[in-house]
């Protein structure tokens, strides 16, 4: 009986051994479904970021594209090993450079075969009115620039400003204009209308702008100096109109203020007014001034002359600034 009992002991041990092994296994298999399924979550989640990143990055990239294409059309013309169209990349750099700047400048429009330059241009006249006053056909004009009016000093620096706000000082009283035409064919009908007078002020029309001015044959031009600084461009038309027909005239004023600096030129359309010119006029009284006329020099001769007065005037300043040991000794310091 003793022994019946002892097997039934072990028996039950070995069968509870059993049934606990069973369930320890059923546990882990629990465990194990539970840690993969989180596995599969977590790594599910992390791929999510993963993409997500990735889309972000993706969206901050084509968000930026369009700034390098941008700047890619200097950065290729600029480059010496890139085989692309040197037009295109001309084409492209002009017009960054223009989207850069803002605004058309004077500057622009030089040696422009569609631009001509009128000059004293009455400030009271709008683009309307001078296409009007001109009698040409609105149609053949692309647009029109005023440049070059008189502000008040605080704005000129700014001359936007002063102009959108009215503030023109009373330096002179006309304004010059670019016109842009559709077609070059159209220049020769403008250029006819020459030194023609719009409420009272000649207007003085040529291609581009007012450097053009230079390219006016000398032997045809007179440089007048010592005028007085309120003269204007028609006063000056009238008074060697009297000579021969005037073909321009341009008084150089300060870039900034619009002040005249007190001389200028005329042009001629004919060699012989220059000569004339010069008898009638040259060191003669205008306003109380005496009028210092002569032949316009050329471009080398204007540079050599203005080198050597340049060079006049800095000896002279270095003059005065030099102590004469004749008139003016150093002190010598006193012994102590």
């Amino acid at each position: 009986m003793k022994a019946d009992g002892k097997s039934k002991i072990v028996e039950h041990k070995k069968t509870s051994k059993v049934k606990k092994k069973k369930g320890a296994s059923k546990v882990n298999n629990v465990l194990s479904e539970g840690a993969l399924k989180l596995r599969a979550l977590v790594d599910q989640a992390a791929q999510k970021a993963v993409n997500t990143d990735v889309a972000e990055l993706s969206n901050r990239s084509a968000s930026r594209i369009p700034d390098v294409l941008e700047r890619e059309p200097i950065d290729v013309v600029d480059s010496a090993h890139v085989d692309v169209d040197d037009s295109r990349n001309k084409q492209r750099l002009d017009i960054s450079r223009t989207k850069k700047r803002g605004r058309i400048e004077p500057k622009d429009y030089v040696d422009d075969p569609n631009v001509v330059f009128i000059g004293n241009v009455p400030l009271s006249v709008d683009k309307g009115t001078l296409i009007k006053k001109l009698g040409i056909d609105p149609k053949i004009v692309k647009s029109i620039h005023f440049r070059s009016l008189p502000v008040e000093s605080k704005f000129a620096r700014n001359k936007r400003i002063g102009v959108i706000r009215g503030k023109l000082s009373d330096a002179k009283a006309t304004q010059n204009a670019y016109v842009t035409l559709v077609d070059e064919k159209h220049v020769d009908e403008l250029l006819g209308k020459n030194t023609m007078e719009i409420d009272g002020h000649y207007l003085f029309i040529n291609k581009t702008s007012p450097s053009s001015f230079s390219k006016f044959n000398r032997k045809k031009t007179i440089f007048v100096g010592k005028l007085p600084k309120s003269t204007t461009e028609n006063e000056l038309f009238d008074v060697f109109s009297n000579v021969s027909q005037v073909k321009a005239v341009r008084i150089i004023r300060d870039p900034m203020t619009q002040k005249s600096k007190g001389f200028g030129f005329v042009a001629f359309d004919e060699r012989t007014a220059v000569p004339e010119a010069i008898r009638a006029f040259h060191n003669k009284k205008y306003k109380g001034y005496t009028l210092n006329v002569m032949k316009a020099l050329d471009h080398e001769k204007a540079a050599a002359f203005k080198a050597k007065d340049t060079k006049k005037r800095a000896g002279k300043k270095g003059a005065h600034g030099k102590r004469d040991s004749s008139t003016n000794p150093r002190k010598k310091p006193r012994k102590t």
